[in-house]
């Protein structure tokens, strides 16, 4: 309701000394009417006593004259004799000689004689219940009610010497005789007659005294009642009243407006504080206007201090955000950012290029972190100055970004091919290097889920895996990611469920001509997608890291249906593949050498040469680790893709793997029989055991005998039959070796 701050201090400090003068004007007021009501009290207390006193005497007087007339002795003969005149005669006499409004002579059979007002006397009946009270006691006296009307009546007997009746004298109880009563009060109090049982009105605000006033003989009492009216007793300090409350607002509205005056000096600055505090956070600009030598004054340059403060380190901020720290290169959101702001004007010819240096990471290990960055930052000076690009940054370690506008991919190509990166060679404190490069561009189009950053690194993998030097992103080669990962998600439900499971094919030792091991190769029977290649998500499974849970899974499982085997009686060496992912993970390699490292000379791991390009050190630590553990090492696929005799030379194997390419081609008379031999002669020379796959005749298989291949492995052998069709095969199998005629082929 009250949003300003000087509002608030204002009523506070207001609302709160109100209150307290509020708090003491009633006070003020109860203190007042307690004490009015305390002496009005006390002044009727003595009122009634007073009252009570003057309702005595008079009671007491009229008793003595009704006493002295009894005590006559003609009256008392007149009573006797029952004369009616004279008895009404004295009466009257008495009557105005003694001032009493009415005066009876009762004779004992209940008429009586009354003398009234008028001066006249009457012959009349006395109420049974007044006679009763007469001669229930011999000097009745009190109060009664006759006929409506109430009385003060005294009586005394009247004897000669018998009781021969009462004289008895009345005094009304009026309005009159109670106004005579009032004045005998020094307060303007009001007198009435009420019953025995009156209660006061609970809704008066009158302070009332009683006095009880005895009935005559039988008759019920009376009550004397004094009322004095509480506001009539507040009457005198009205005025004080009035003067307190006009005081009291009067300062409370001078407090208001010191409280305002008092409120807009302290809350002033704040509010010139919170205008520059609002002026920073919408244009980091501070502009505080308080020159105060006070806490607030000081507040604020203590603020402007820090907003400096800030907006220098934002400024800091904003710059490493946009730089690589260890290249002082844009960094990746830079170029996001240059490509955002280019694509306000034409978005449809900006290319974003990806250039990546060959064996960054060999050329960081020669030279060094420190002057491998240098490099990058010379790479990147030296594309800027030559294409005139847009804009450019580091995108990761061993690669820069650029953006660059051109017509169509052949403008851009002729433009990348102007790069003199690999012609001259960069020098680095004193080394020079040489430096290949693999580039991948894309356009700027939107994609599902890539960014066109994205879609250049993209492209550089392509551009690898093609072997080309430069390449645009080929969106059917990317595939569908989602899709991927769905088929990985299905995979690993696939483990659990059974519909992914182990088939083994048969390896024939072709000296002994028996099945001596056997590949653990995987099978996945989709239940929607049918049979699955394993070459269709083994793959995937490495590019998403599930290679390292699905190999798990193979090891696990292999060493249960070895198990088996060895229950039934054959007892078969298993070769299993590992991924080249997998050969750096110091991990899971300690996992492996632990769980494999239980059954030694039982379990042969096949990896390829290629899964030590990366980290030589590194591969070959963990292939060793795993060879002291008792696990046997195959090169596999011997012969495709990049083998080199260095590799094969420094890796710590039991066993060489001839690639079936080479082994499938050699009854077609080319040179790959010429190949295969030198292959198993130099295996054997390094004292290595020669596996040679593809083997689909037995004519192929004699040749092989002939050359002195150790193993063989193909169709010709076995199909990869499932476990629980293992026995069976081990049981029946018989190898038919014909060893064919001598031959160009088999002299070579």
């Amino acid at each position: 309701m009250f949003s300003q701050f000087r509002t608030r201090l204002t009523l506070a400090f207001g609302g709160s000394i109100g209150l307290i003068l509020i708090i003491l004007s009633l006070i003020s007021f109860f203190f007042i009417q307690d004490t009015a009501r305390t002496k009005v009290e006390d002044e009727l207390r003595s009122a009634a006593f007073v009252q009570d006193r003057i309702w005595q005497m008079e009671e007491s007087d009229l008793l003595d004259k009704a006493r002295t007339l009894a005590l006559d002795f003609g009256f008392r003969s007149a009573v006797a004799t029952e004369d009616i005149p004279t008895i009404g005669s004295a009466l009257i006499n008495l009557k105005d000689r003694l001032g009493v409004d009415l005066a009876y002579a009762v004779l004992p059979d209940g008429r009586a004689v009354r003398a009234d007002t008028t001066g006249s006397e009457t012959l009349i009946d006395v109420p049974d219940d007044l006679l009763d009270a007469l001669e229930a006691d011999t000097d009745p006296a009190g109060v009664l009610e006759l006929n409506g009307l109430r009385y003060q009546l005294v009586s005394a007997p009247v004897k000669a010497p018998r009781l021969v009746g009462w004289v008895a004298f009345a005094k009304p109880v009026n309005e009159a005789q109670l106004r005579e009563l009032e004045t005998y009060s020094p307060i303007p109090l009001v007198a009435s007659i009420a019953d025995a049982d009156f209660v006061l009105d609970t809704g008066s605000d009158d302070i009332v005294s009683t006095n009880e006033i005895d009935g005559f003989g039988d008759f019920p009492p009376a009550k004397l009642v004094l009322r004095y009216s509480m506001s009539e007793a507040m009457k005198p300090y009205n005025g004080m009243f009035l003067a307190l409350g006009g005081s009291a607002v009067a300062g409370l509205v001078i407090l208001l407006a010191c409280c305002w005056v008092i409120a807009r000096g302290v809350t002033e600055p704040i509010r010139k504080l919170d205008n520059a505090v609002r002026g920073f956070a919408d244009s980091s600009v501070i502009d505080v206007d308080i020159s105060s030598r006070d806490e607030i004054g000081r507040l604020a340059r203590s603020f402007s201090s820090m907003a400096e403060k800030i907006t220098e380190r934002e400024a800091h901020i904003t710059r490493l955000s946009l730089t690589d720290t260890e290249t002082d290169l844009p960094n990746r959101r830079a170029l996001e950012q240059a490509l955002e702001w280019e694509s306000q004007d034409d978005s449809e010819n900006l290319f974003v290029i990806a250039v990546s240096i060959d064996r960054f990471a060999r050329i960081r290990n020669v030279i060094g972190q420190t002057a491998a960055n240098d490099l990058m930052t010379m790479i990147g000076d030296r594309l800027i100055l030559e294409v005139g690009v847009l804009a450019h940054g580091r995108l990761a370690s061993d690669t820069i970004g650029l953006l660059m506008r051109c017509e169509n991919d052949d403008e851009l190509m002729d433009r990348f091919s102007l790069f003199s990166i690999e012609d001259e060679p960069f020098l680095v404190g004193s080394e020079q290097v040489d430096v290949q490069i693999t580039a991948g561009f894309a356009r700027n189009i939107e994609h599902a889920s890539l960014k066109p950053v994205d879609l250049a690194l993209v492209a550089v993998s392509q551009a690898r895996v093609t072997g080309q030097q430069i390449m645009a992103f080929d969106g059917d080669m990317y595939g569908e990611p989602s899709g991927t990962l769905a088929m990985m998600s299905e995979l690993m439900s696939g483990l659990n469920d059974g519909a992914v499971s182990l088939v083994y094919q048969p390896k024939y030792d072709v000296r002994k001509q028996q099945v001596c091991s056997a590949e653990a190769l995987l099978r996945w029977m989709h239940p929607d997608r049918g049979f699955v290649r394993p070459d269709e998500f083994v793959e995937n499974a490495e590019e998403t890291g599930h290679i390292k849970p699905l190999t798990r899974w193979v090891v696990e499982r292999a060493i249960a249906d070895r198990d088996e085997l060895l229950e039934k009686g054959y007892d078969l060496k298993i070769a299993i593949n590992l991924s080249g992912r997998l050969v750096g993970d110091e991990a899971f390699i300690d996992w492996l050498a632990e769980t494999l490292g239980e059954f030694p000379g039982c379990f042969c791991l096949e990896v390829t040469e290629t899964a030590v390009i990366d980290d030589p050190a590194g591969a070959l630590a963990n292939i060793q680790k795993l060879r002291d553990s008792g696990v046997e090492i195959s090169i596999d696929d011997y012969g495709s893709g990049l083998s080199s005799l260095s590799y094969l030379k420094q890796i710590p194997a039991h066993e060489l793997k001839i690639d079936k390419a080479f082994v499938l081609a050699m009854t077609e008379g080319s040179s790959d029989a010429l190949l295969v031999k030198s292959t198993i002669d130099l295996a054997h020379t390094l004292g290595l055991r020669v596996v040679a796959e593809g083997v689909e005749t037995n004519e192929v298989l004699g040749l092989l005998g002939l050359m002195g291949a150790d193993i063989a492995q193909g169709y010709h052998i076995s199909r990869p039959i499932p476990l629980s069709d293992m026995a069976g095969f081990l049981r029946e199998f018989k190898a038919d070796i014909v060893p064919p005629a001598k031959s160009d082929k088999a002299s070579a």
